[in-house]
């Protein structure tokens, strides 16, 4: 998911510039400022994707099963980046609201 992770925070960025854009530009603010919060959401959530795996190790008792810690930070990252995934999907699907009713 780390691979992923960079290019939806590049997609992020650049939805960011169109809310911005869009909220200069007098579009309707309601469904803008929701779909920003949604964006800076999902991009909190991609970039804690990107931290290191070895803090893990670190703080780890000596008998813990490196197999189960690994497939818990799996999981734990595949739902984080699912769940940044869908927030930049409704951000996108919130412009297009907003982009059609100033229209």
């Amino acid at each position: 998911n780390t691979e992923k992770a960079g290019p939806l925070l590049a997609a992020q960025g650049i939805f960011t510039v169109a809310d911005t854009f869009a909220l200069d530009h007098g579009w309707p603010k309601i469904p803008i400022l929701i779909s920003l919060g949604s964006l800076v959401t999902g991009t909190f959530l991609a970039m804690s994707i990107l931290r290191s795996t070895m803090r893990m190790y670190r703080h780890a008792p000596d008998d813990a099963d490196p197999v189960r810690m690994i497939y818990a930070m799996l999981m734990s990252r595949m739902i984080r980046f699912n769940a940044a995934l869908y927030l930049t999907f409704l951000s996108i699907l919130l412009l297009a609201i907003a982009a059609m009713s100033f229209v």
